[in-house]
């Protein structure tokens, strides 16, 4: 406003450049200290790249039982869930010399563990580590340890059933040449039993279906197999061979049953011993993850940091410099 008590055009835009001008000169007036706060931000901020994990190594750990081999899809979707929540806490232990994140794999058997740290091969260390710490709820080991005592067991009784299964179906041929034809008429009626065995698991038991079981079902067609001509032979006695061989039929028939029994408990994911759960190390990949865009992140976020706090400070110091006088009533 001019002493007309009018705007004039140009008053606005003087007004900017005077406000551009005193904060040129108020940074101006702190230039060395502007320079000196720089130069530390850029110090501060190489420091801190020097620091920052290039590095990330992936691990990806599965569950497995030495009985069974995977773990069954029912226990492993309670166990993966547990098992993470563990794993995330033996990382914070890791902290801040390295950056540990747990979560799910795209494949469901799998947890996957992320590490971002600085060394080369600290990653793999870590995972070693935290695995180690779960080993007293999991025994946890190396995918290519040797099978342990529990594996040798089951082994050598599925051997064992297989072997009686062959002898069972020979001494089925032997009374009876033509049994598959015989037992082929009724198998309508067959498959709308029951499936045999099912009381030898506790009542609301989660347990593995029969049907996935290995061997189950030559199982179920021999067993059946036995009973339907073992019943026909005693009520018809169309089948009349040598005396000798039903009682070895029957031995037979019990035989494999009891080792099946057995069989099936060992593949049952919450039948086997609770230690005999693993956790085993799958994979393990480390990448390098380049140390140019550290740099630049950090060297930029210091420069600005800095001249940002310069600036904030030399404002006011500059108005105090300036009104000084004024503030004091022309005493020094």
């Amino acid at each position: 406003m001019n002493d007309s008590g009018t705007y004039s055009e140009t008053g606005g835009t003087e007004r900017v450049d005077d406000l551009v001008l005193w904060y040129a000169q108020a940074l101006w007036s702190v230039r060395w200290f502007c320079a000196m706060a720089l130069l530390a931000g850029l110090c501060v901020a190489a420091w801190a790249a020097t620091r920052e994990a290039g590095k990330r190594t992936v691990g990806l750990v599965r569950g497995v039982n030495p009985a069974v081999g995977y773990m069954h899809r029912t226990y492993w979707d309670g166990i993966s869930r547990t098992m993470q929540a563990q794993l995330r806490v033996a990382g914070e232990s890791f902290r801040p010399r390295a950056e540990v994140a747990v979560k799910a794999d795209t494949d469901p058997w799998l947890v996957r563990i992320e590490i971002r740290h600085s060394e080369v091969g600290e990653g793999r260390q870590i995972l070693d580590q935290m695995l180690q710490n779960l080993s007293g709820v999991y025994g946890s080991r190396r995918a290519d340890s040797a099978e342990t005592a529990v594996r040798q067991e089951a082994v050598a009784r599925e051997l064992q059933l297989i072997q009686t299964l062959q002898e069972l179906e020979q001494q089925l041929t032997q009374l009876c040449p033509d049994w598959e034809a015989e037992i082929e008429k009724s198998r309508s009626g067959l498959e709308s039993e029951a499936l045999p065995n099912r009381v030898f698991f506790n009542e609301g038991m989660l347990r593995l279906p029969f049907e996935d079981v290995p061997h189950s079902l030559h199982f179920r067609r021999l067993a059946r197999a036995a009973t339907e001509i073992s019943r026909r032979s005693s009520k018809t006695g169309k089948l009349s061979p040598e005396l000798s061989a039903w009682p070895r039929l029957i031995r037979l028939q019990q035989q494999a049953t009891r080792l099946f029994l057995l069989h099936w408990a060992t593949h049952d994911v919450f039948s086997a011993a609770a230690e005999s759960h693993q956790v085993v190390l799958d994979q393990v990949f480390e990448f390098d993850e380049g140390s140019a865009r550290a740099w630049l992140k950090y060297l930029f976020a210091g420069s600005v940091s800095s001249l940002g706090i310069a600036f904030l400070l030399a404002v006011p110091w500059h108005w105090l410099r300036t009104n000084w006088q004024q503030i004091t009533g022309g005493q020094v």
